[in-house]
């Protein structure tokens, strides 16, 4: 499999972006074909970033699966959220250090000596 990509369009218009973004997986498909890869439709996800609230989510497509939308998803160990506000990857790192400090109390014990 060929993981960790990353496709962004851009615009105004929903159906343009929608058109362009998905002749864009067809490429991404064809290339896998000619290099002996392939994609995993599960495993790819698609999200919005947007100024209004209201936006269509088009079904795009990728080797015939559909693609499911997601307000936030981890990217190259960076979780990044539909708003881009950072708050679910700080979450992340916070909830990882806390796990790390009781991890290190347990084995210093109790009275910390």
């Amino acid at each position: 499999y060929a993981d960790e990509i990353i496709d962004i369009g851009i615009g105004i218009d929903e159906r343009t972006i929608a058109d362009n973004l998905q002749r864009d997986l067809i490429k991404l498909e064809e290339w896998a074909a000619e290099h002996s890869l392939s994609f995993n439709a599960e495993k790819s996800k698609m999200m919005i970033f947007k100024r209004k609230n209201i936006f269509k989510k088009p079904k795009l497509y990728l080797n015939g699966k559909a693609l499911e939308y997601v307000d936030h998803f981890k990217y190259l160990g960076v979780t990044i959220d539909h708003k881009l506000t950072w708050k679910p990857h700080i979450n992340n790192v916070v909830q990882k250090a806390k796990k790390a400090l009781m991890i290190s109390r347990r084995m210093i014990g109790s009275n910390g000596a």
